[in-house]
C-alpha cells in the first residue's frame, strides 16, 4: 500500500496528471490530508492559497477575550 499511495502523490503532483483527471485544488487539498501524503498537501495548500480572491474575517469582541464576534462560529 505505501508503495501505492507514493505513485498517487507523485502522479498529483505532476502537473500534468493533476490536469489529466480534472480535479481541483480544493479536492486534492482533501485527498492529500485524508491519505497523508504531506507533499502534495504542502502544494495543494500552495495553490489553493494563491488562488483565493479574498478572505472573509469577523470582527474581534471587544471584551479582551480574544473571541470572534460571529453568530456562525
Amino acid at each position: 500500500m505505501c508503495h501505492f499511495l507514493g505513485w498517487c502523490e507523485a502522479f498529483l503532483l505532476d502537473p500534468k496528471g493533476r490536469d489529466a483527471i480534472e480535479l481541483s485544488p480544493d479536492e486534492i487539498l482533501e485527498i492529500a490530508a485524508r491519505f497523508n501524503m504531506p507533499k502534495l498537501y504542502q502544494k495543494a495548500v500552495e495553490i489553493t492559497g494563491q488562488g483565493m480572491q479574498y478572505l472573509q474575517a469577523w470582527a474581534v469582541v471587544g471584551d479582551g477575550s480574544n473571541r470572534l464576534d460571529s453568530d456562525i462560529l
